[in-house]
């Protein structure tokens, strides 16, 4: 998620049990909006370590718009509130000094790279398949052989000559 549309998350955003959450706002400068894109109002599938911690840091009694990420007074946070601990983070761990959305190109390039389907990540993240094919491009998977294997199973004459099944490809 962008940290913005982190900052907007309610507990009624959230199904624990379906494992799934709701991007419907975002929030940016002390006010809530319509997310940054109209690709980027999406359904979320959660990881299970997600679905874990959310539980943990579930109050006890939610309502419906009680937010998911609070100040200590219980107000909404602004996502710049992320970075002083962000960067604390970063520097503890002697990793180099990098912006909160380096976990979402992390995200997507290790999802890329590990074959994950184009069109479920683009519904995952809200980010569109042209920009994932212009800022991601080297991570995508060429699927060809893949491909013509699937054929092959109903005509083998397509059964590919390298039957190595996919390659990193940079299409930038």
């Amino acid at each position: 998620m962008r940290p913005s549309e982190a900052s907007g998350l309610q507990w009624r955003d959230i199904d624990l049990q379906a494992g799934m959450l709701r991007v419907c706002r975002s929030r940016h400068m002390w006010e809530d909006s319509a997310p940054k894109t109209g690709s980027a109002a999406r359904s979320v599938q959660l990881m299970p370590e997600t679905i874990k911690l959310l539980r943990a840091m579930q109050p006890l009694h939610t309502t419906p718009e009680m937010r998911v990420f609070t100040n200590i007074d219980g107000r909404p946070i602004e996502p710049n509130a992320f970075l002083k601990r962000w960067y604390q983070c970063l520097r503890a761990l002697g990793i180099r000094l990098r912006g909160m959305y380096s976990m979402k190109d992390t995200f997507v390039s290790h999802a890329l790279t590990a074959g994950v389907n184009p069109a479920w990540l683009e519904a995952q993240t809200g980010v569109s398949y042209e920009t994932l094919k212009r800022h991601y491009g080297k991570f995508l998977w060429h699927e060809g052989a893949a491909q013509l294997e699937k054929l092959a199973k109903f005509a083998p004459e397509f059964a590919p000559a390298n039957s190595r099944r996919a390659q990193v490809t940079d299409i930038t």
